[in-house]
């Protein structure tokens, strides 16, 4: 899971939300900003 922060930051209701919603919502794919080496 893509997370911009420690998953100890979340409480476990959003954890559990974003599990929950992650089936629906999958998260997206790590951003491709670095230029090919």
């Amino acid at each position: 899971m893509y997370s911009p922060h420690p998953s100890n930051a979340c409480p476990p209701i959003a954890a559990a939300w974003l599990r929950m919603h992650s089936l629906y919502f999958p998260p997206p794919p790590p951003p491709l900003s670095l230029p090919p080496s």
